[in-house]
């Protein structure tokens, strides 16, 4: 199987989606959909709390063009897991050793950008 086919979605001026964790690839495209219409990522994960009985078995995170930023994870995954958002980013993971490298991420993420904007 092809993990990464089915986890990471984007579209250029709407956002990005990445969904694992007993994915479901139907995910990612209908996020996007929403994005499209102008949904927060925040109110997107929201609605699909109350209305998908499967996403506690999910892990999602989700950028909009704007760079709003929300994650989900749910007491369902049993392997140990986190999300983040930062400035600009989400970052998230499971089947993680520790859950520091998720603000790892988060913390790099910001530091890049501030090397760019010196440097560029």
């Amino acid at each position: 199987m092809v993990v990464g086919s089915r986890c990471a979605w984007a579209a250029a001026n709407v956002g990005a989606v990445l969904t694992q964790h007993r994915t479901d690839p139907r995910l990612g495209p209908k996020i996007l959909e929403r994005l499209k219409g102008r949904s927060s990522p925040e109110a997107i994960i929201d609605d699909l709390e109350r209305t998908d009985p499967d996403l506690k078995w999910r892990q999602l995170a989700v950028v909009a063009a704007d760079r709003k930023g929300a994650f989900f994870n749910d007491a369902k995954i049993l392997s140990v897991s986190k999300g983040n958002v930062g400035r600009d980013c989400v970052a998230a993971g499971n089947i993680l050793r520790s859950t520091t490298i998720v603000d790892a991420m988060i913390s790099s993420s910001r530091k890049t950008k501030i090397s760019r904007c010196r440097n560029g």
